[in-house]
């Protein structure tokens, strides 16, 4: 069996091909060498090309700051191009794509959720598989954290702190380890059938101060938790402020709990 892979080189798109490449027959698609000032039909075509004999193709492609033309053509513009290649292929094809929970979140205005929005609308249910994620982490003690948070190893990599604040509790999530995913991308290959949508949460809450004193205790540094919860209440009005919503450090004033989801079913890997 064949698989193409789109987003090879990034956390989620490496791991998986980490995962299927002992067993499949995976191809690597290098999405920065598409020109996405070609037409849709010029872009469908090199698509259709490098997809060829495929039996499923899985976009790992996402902008998770998008600023330019480019960035938000890949979160909305392009997933839909990949299924329109891969539908008109003589043979059936399987495509899998990655969205994030966020979709599902009145709260969550930041440009990056909008535009994955934006993404899954453009798609067809035919041949498609959804994967709504959660914040994806390496939690492996001994290895460093190359998941969403990997602002924090930054962060705790600075020479000149002693001691490193941060703010609590931040936003909550029900994060899935990297592990748990890639095993559940292999099982929907193996499986017949499979839903159009899967909502993917982990079995644990943990807020954004949990997972940086977890990483913060590996490399032996001190945390200093800031409460800011006064500050929520007292200023309200800055939570729709679109300044703060797309800003990792200052969005986390206003605590966003993404484990309350309650209108879609939930699968706890």
């Amino acid at each position: 069996m064949v698989i193409s892979i789109l987003g090879y080189s990034g956390f989620i798109g490496s791991s998986i091909l980490k995962k299927l490449n002992s067993k499949y027959k995976v191809k690597k698609i290098n999405v920065r060498k598409i020109n996405f000032g070609l037409s849709e039909k010029k872009i469908c075509k090199i698509i259709s090309q490098k997809t060829k004999n495929s039996k499923y193709v899985i976009n790992c492609c996402a902008n998770l700051k998008p600023k330019n033309h480019s960035d938000f053509f890949l979160n909305e513009k392009f997933p839909r191009l990949v299924q329109k290649s891969i539908l008109n292929l003589k043979h059936k094809v399987h495509f899998i794509h990655f969205s994030t929970l966020n979709v599902l979140l009145s709260e969550r205005i930041d440009i990056y959720t909008i535009s994955k929005r934006n993404g899954e609308r453009n798609l067809k249910k035919k041949n498609t598989i959804i994967l709504r994620l959660p914040i994806i982490i390496q939690s492996n003690p001994k290895k460093k954290n190359k998941g969403n948070f990997n602002f924090f190893e930054k962060y705790l990599d600075l020479k000149f702190l002693s001691f490193f604040p941060m703010i609590s509790p931040g936003h909550v999530y029900q994060p899935i380890e990297i592990n748990d995913l890639c095993r559940f991308v292999e099982s929907l290959i193996k499986r017949k059938n499979n839903s159009y949508i899967y909502n993917l949460v982990g079995k644990e809450k943990k807020s954004s101060w949990d997972i940086f004193s977890m990483i913060a205790k590996r490399k032996n540094k001190k945390s200093i938790k800031i409460d800011t919860s006064f500050f929520a209440k007292r200023i309200p009005f800055f939570k729709n402020s679109q300044l703060i919503r797309n800003n990792d450090f200052l969005s986390q004033f206003f605590s966003i709990d993404h484990s309350k989801i309650t209108t879609q079913k939930l699968i706890k890997l």
